[in-house]
């Protein structure tokens, strides 16, 4: 209690000292930030009629997360229901959509696992192989196909500019130790970078073990018109997944493995630009359930994912049109779910028009084929006005669906059973909103409401009956989401950032059932983050986590991170989670860890 008590002490010296003024006075970045995944077509973010979270790098660099699961809890509107600590498992959603409702992307490319959304996390990507992650809000089915449906999560990856090489050691409580290294070295016009890190640790409780790699690799080469670039990732975990799954048997083991890789060219000729991607994804997931007799319940699966993208964009009077495709296969072999594939066929067109020099407007339609569900159509709108340079308002509208995964269609278990005759959930969204950037703050405003059918979940008549894959009736989600960032030209306190977001979903159904799933996500959330430079150019991030669900759970979470940069590629860091040593529950009974602290070093030439 008294270490607890020191800790509290020093967080409020830290947030009542005196902000000295700063007679240098700081220049506001301006620069215009080009995003990629509001639409096909690079666009100024402060265009793009959308409700849009852009994680740079230095924020990456400088946040209190040791992974990228870690780094997406501190974004407002995120779900992120963690198994334990580090990225062993967790469940993420946005907007108040269930887990298998968000689609997560490298690159541009559909990362969501086919057999479960537990997996879509299995990310084959460490925090210093990221340049940025966007993150879309809201519908996004008409410009990527299925899950969309809460949003997107974007992970760009780095590129290559200058001949660098860093090495990291890190070390924290319950035993967690980590090493790896990065390096790039351009030749000529080519230009590569590697990375490397391994972690193992005991666990934070029982059974919660994890000794894990990660490798990652990116080639590019550009000439004149021409752009090729190559990258693949690699991922392999073994963990205790203590009671993951069910706690009646909670001495659980899990092993996954497996990566990815995305070849792309993209070719430019005056008015008209051509791109074709071509990708492979691999998953692998071995479950134990009872560690102690593995033979006894075991399920071993392995997931592929091959496809092939194709784009051409072009300038005329009518403005910038995009006109692709996508044809993608999955498979999945398993003991216990069978053998499967399935064939999706698409084709996408997107249409951005100027129609003054204030309005902007975004047409989009999207149409695939599933093998077994046939054609469907997904159109959506995007109008932006811009009142003047520093204020604009938005408003957009479209459909989104979601296929059922393998196990939703297949899975059978003692205690599960899965459902053939389920079919894609379907949803309709819109969303109004205002945006402003000027040089006392930024403000971010929206609201929405999704009006989403054929829900899928697992439900049973009662606690002795087996849990059901079933399509269920229908559920509206009406949500506000608010962030304000205040920048300030002080020595101590350099911004604050504020996030707050309020959730309502109401379910229509005539069924008497206990679902599983449904209706668990977030009533209310508020984040306030500040950044502050403390004595000897040391640099800390503070940030403060209110999350209350709609059963009436909540919980606050503080957590801090202090760095020191040595030189221009090296620096020191300790990162401090949950402060206050708070016990709290994301998903499943499973308590998190009190406190924990992970500090390290990197040392870089470059």
């Amino acid at each position: 209690m008294k270490k607890i008590n020191t800790l509290l002490f020093i967080f409020s010296l830290l947030l009542i000292t005196p902000l000295f003024p700063n007679n240098k006075k700081e220049k506001r970045e301006t620069d215009e930030t080009i995003v990629v995944t509001a639409s096909r077509i690079p666009i100024n973010l402060d265009e793009t009629g959308r409700n849009m979270i852009i994680i740079s790098r230095k924020e990456i660099e400088n946040s209190p997360a040791t992974n990228i699961t870690e780094l997406l809890k501190y974004i407002a509107g995120v779900d992120l229901r963690r198994r334990g600590i580090s990225d062993m498992q967790a469940d993420i959603s946005l907007r108040g959509a269930g887990f298998e409702q968000s689609l997560i992307m490298i690159d541009g490319i559909k990362f969501n696992n086919p057999q479960t959304g537990h997996h879509n996390l299995d990310l084959p990507l460490q925090m210093d192989d990221i340049e940025r992650i966007e993150i879309l809000k809201g519908h996004g089915s008409s410009s990527y196909g299925a899950s969309a449906v809460g949003g997107i999560i974007n992970i760009i990856t780095k590129n290559s500019i200058d001949s660098k090489m860093q090495i990291s050691s890190e070390y924290g409580n319950f035993n967690t130790k980590s090493g790896g290294g990065n390096f790039s070295i351009p030749i000529k016009k080519i230009k590569t970078l590697f990375s490397i890190k391994k972690s193992v640790s005991d666990g934070y409780r029982q059974g919660t073990e994890y000794n894990k790699i990660k490798l990652f690799g990116k080639l590019s080469y550009n000439i004149n018109n021409l752009r090729l670039f190559f990258s693949t990732g690699y991922s392999d975990k073994k963990f205790g997944a203590y009671s993951f799954y069910t706690s009646r048997f909670p001495n659980q083991w899990e092993h996954t493995k497996g990566g990815f890789f995305n070849g792309n060219l993209k070719f430019n000729y005056n008015r008209y630009k051509f791109s074709i991607k071509i990708y492979h994804i691999e998953h692998n997931d071995d479950f134990i359930l009872d560690r102690e007799n593995p033979s006894w319940y075991r399920n071993k699966h392995k997931t592929n994912v091959d496809g092939i993208e194709y784009l051409l964009s072009f300038w005329t009077n009518l403005g910038i049109t995009v006109v692709g495709g996508n044809i993608e296969k999955d498979s999945i072999e398993s003991n216990s779910l069978g053998n499967h594939n399935r064939k999706t066929f698409s084709l996408f067109l997107e249409q951005k028009k100027d129609v003054t020099e204030k309005l902007y407007f975004n047409f989009f339609l999207y149409m695939y084929h599933y093998s077994k569900w046939g054609w469907k159509f997904l159109p959506s709108i995007v109008l932006n006005y811009k009142i003047n340079k520093n204020f604009d308002i938005y408003f957009n509208t479209g459909n989104s669906f979601r296929i059922p995964t393998y196990t939703e269609l297949y899975y059978i278990s003692p205690a599960n059973r899965g459902n053939q005759n389920i079919f894609p959930e379907q949803s309709f969204e819109i969303e109004t909103g205002l945006k402003t950037d000027n040089k006392f703050f930024k403000l971010d405003f929206s609201l929405f409401k999704r009006f989403s059918k054929d829900i899928i979940d697992w439900v049973r008549i009662n606690p002795e009956s087996i849990w059901q894959a079933e399509n269920m009736s229908k559920i509206q989600t009406a949500g506000l989401e608010l962030s304000i960032v205040l920048p300030f030209h002080h020595n101590f306190l350099k911004n604050i950032r504020m996030d707050y977001t309020h959730y309502n979903s109401n379910i229509t159904t005539t069924e008497i059932k206990t679902k599983k799933y449904i209706l668990d996500n977030p009533k209310e959330q508020f984040l306030i983050r500040f950044e502050n430079r403390l004595l000897f150019k040391i640099n800390q991030i503070t940030e403060v986590r209110y999350n209350k669900r709609i059963s009436g759970y909540s919980y606050t979470i503080i957590d801090t991170s202090f760095s020191k940069r040595i030189c221009k590629h090296s620096n020191l860091f300790l990162k401090i989670n949950n402060i206050t040593d708070k016990f709290y529950i994301e998903t499943g009974g499973i308590p998190m860890p009190g406190i924990w602290f992970l500090t390290g070093i990197k040392v870089g030439v470059g």
